[in-house]
């Protein structure tokens, strides 16, 4: 599970910078739009904390998966537009003091109401144990 600084910070980077469909956070209003209109959930599948003593510096390193969801029956081209988008919003930044590597994007499926792709980008973030 991720850091919640982590969750937040990527969350607000997305809010502030995507505005092409509804953003999603997992167990929160998941209710998919019925009519295969297009939305992107982000969920933090890997994490790992190397925990140190109080008051010294603490690192996560995980996993974020963007999955985008794109109307079936138009093609590849959107969803990996899409991708390519969110892999360069995401590659090399540095969010909220989340460090990201560069992105991958994953091959594309159709999940009978929607046409999906992810993209996966390794992160790392440093934080104090109180």
């Amino acid at each position: 599970m991720a850091h919640p600084d982590v969750e937040t910070a990527i969350y607000d980077h997305f809010v502030a910078n995507w505005t092409r469909c509804a953003i999603m956070r997992p167990n929160e209003d998941l209710t998919l739009p019925g009519d295969g209109s297009p939305w992107l959930l982000v969920t933090y599948p890997v994490s790992r904390t190397k925990k140190a003593a109080l008051r010294q510096r603490s690192r996560e390193t995980g996993s974020i998966r963007v999955v985008i969801a794109v109307e079936i029956g138009i093609g590849g081209a959107k969803s990996r537009q899409w991708a390519e988008e969110i892999a360069a919003l995401l590659s090399r930044e540095t969010i909220g003091g989340v460090v990201c590597d560069v992105a991958s994007v994953g091959d594309g499926f159709d999940d009978g109401s929607n046409y999906r792709r992810s993209v996966i980008v390794p992160y790392r973030y440093e934080f104090t144990v109180v």
